[in-house]
């Protein structure tokens, strides 16, 4: 019987994809340094790398910090300027908040979740937040939807993942826990093949949907 149900932020909740993409491309184009959208889904959204680890494959020495900051503050403003809910993500945010314990599970930073949180007006429904801060490994390791479940009180098994990417379906099932697909057009290719169920609309995530799982 599942008891809490555990969001990925990026791309389920908001189209925040695209604004990180579209933040780290210029960030780094700041310092001559070349990256495609393609690569960006692939290294990032796919794989679940990270800033550090796309300098190092490539030997490029930067400030990985200074990067990462000049991404941050682009993205942010992006936010205030273009964020919206997911199709209709906040209505079943609250639906669902009525029946199950809810939580964000992001690798991203917390500033960044939480603004985004608020600005759709559902930050108020989740009990907890796992952000990039809270773990040593990022998905596709299991260690956030863990520890999620860790300070939600419940065992993973009664644990309901949500996740657009195929990193979150893997991190899932490595948590021994349920899953489901939500994939958008830029991972509709992932190998959803590990996800409990795959669902084309955050729409018809329902209460009733979740207590049949």
């Amino acid at each position: 019987m599942i008891k809490g149900v555990i969001f990925d932020h990026d791309d389920v909740l908001a189209e925040t994809e695209p604004l990180h993409c579209r933040s780290t491309i210029d960030a780094l184009a700041r310092y001559g340094i070349a990256l495609t959208e393609e690569v960006y889904y692939d290294f990032w959204t796919r794989r679940g790398g990270d800033l550090g680890k796309f300098l190092e494959e490539r030997g490029i020495n930067a400030d990985v910090k200074d990067i990462r900051r000049t991404g941050r503050r682009a993205y942010q403003q992006r936010l205030y300027e273009k964020l919206t809910p997911l199709n209709e993500s906040d209505k079943v945010v609250r639906d669902l908040s009525a029946a199950y314990s809810l939580a964000v599970a992001s690798g991203s930073y917390r500033p960044d979740v939480e603004l985004s949180l608020r600005l759709m007006n559902v930050f108020q429904y989740f009990k907890v937040i796992i952000t990039i801060e809270d773990v040593t490994n990022g998905k596709p390791h299991p260690e956030s939807l863990l520890l999620a479940c860790q300070k939600m009180d419940i065992p993973p098994e009664e644990a309901l993942v949500i996740d657009d990417a195929e990193k979150g379906i893997i991190a899932a099932k490595a948590a021994g826990m349920k899953s489901i697909a939500i994939p958008t057009s830029r991972t509709t290719h992932h190998n959803f093949s590990m996800a409990t169920l795959v669902l084309d609309d955050i729409r018809k995530l329902t209460p009733e949907l979740v207590s049949t799982l």
